[in-house]
């Protein structure tokens, strides 16, 4: 398994090389549960180490690797650390 995990309502970001797309992760293979099978059922399951993006503005959605895409949602014990870094805590 990958070093970082995508998670449900991330924000995620990916670059082709001259624009930049943002979206919000839909699905994550890794943390499907029975409840979420059943809301996705009529859309193809995800392969393992995948995620199902709908990019900003037109809610297109695309299933994507993990890898592919940059995590723009902070955690809360990154905000904290970064506050405290810069408080000299």
């Amino acid at each position: 398994m990958a070093d970082f995990c995508v998670f449900e309502e991330d924000e995620v970001s990916i670059f082709d090389g001259k624009t930049l797309k943002c979206g919000l992760v839909l699905e994550s293979s890794e943390f499907a549960s029975s409840d979420e099978e059943e809301e996705y059922s009529c859309l193809p399951k995800l392969k393992k180490g995948s995620i199902r993006v709908a990019w900003h503005p037109d809610g297109a959605e695309e299933e994507l690797d993990e890898s592919q895409v940059t995590v723009l949602t902070l955690q809360h014990e990154e905000v904290l650390r970064s506050f405290e870094t810069a408080n000299g805590r």
